[in-house]
């Protein structure tokens, strides 16, 4: 049984070429990873999965319909909220723009200056009351459109009737529910 030099050196040349082996598989993984190849190849593999369900041959229904439904319905809501709020601020805008304009005047006396931002106040008190009687008056409208077609005819005459006569406040559903549209409107 001798030994020779060929053998012992077998095992060694194994290890250097499996050493550059690694490290050549190190350097692929490095340049993936900053050409973002890894990144983009795990995004398209999450995408598919989505897309799928869990699996293609999956027959336990997915959620992915309802979800996307979901979001769009709170993107809806948040830009009516965003929307009212938008007016708000517009409001709140121009009254800022008239104490600094009110505020400008050196020559104004303390009485003009305490009349002009009196004004203002009001304006803005005015604003916010007609941007609440909206509010109210919109989701009426939003009623009457789910309404049956003979319950919008009542709602809608006793509403009318009640602008007509000054009555803002008074709501089509407060007081002389079933009374014809003649005695409503002999007041």
């Amino acid at each position: 049984m001798g030994v020779s030099d060929e053998d012992s050196e077998k095992p060694k040349l194994r290890q250097l070429l499996r050493e550059q082996l690694n490290r050549k598989k190190r350097r692929e993984k490095q340049q993936g990873v900053e050409d973002g190849e890894l990144a983009k190849n795990f995004k398209s593999l999450r995408d598919g999965k989505e897309d799928q369900g869990e699996s293609s041959t999956s027959s336990v229904a997915t959620i992915t319909g309802k979800r996307t439904a979901r979001k769009n319905a709170t993107k809806a809501r948040e830009k009516r909220n965003a929307s009212k709020s938008d007016y708000i601020g517009r409001f709140k805008e121009v009254t800022e723009r008239l104490y600094e304009q009110v505020l400008k005047f050196s020559e104004a006396t303390s009485s003009e200056v305490r009349s002009l931002l009196t004004v203002a106040k009001d304006y803005e008190k005015l604003m916010m009351e007609l941007v609440r009687e909206n509010a109210r008056l919109s989701g009426r409208i939003e009623e009457l459109e789910k309404a049956p077609k003979t319950h919008v005819l009542h709602i809608t005459t006793k509403f009318l009737f009640g602008v007509w006569y000054g009555n803002i406040r008074r709501g089509p559903s407060e007081g002389d529910e079933g009374t014809p549209i003649t005695a409503v409107s002999d007041r």
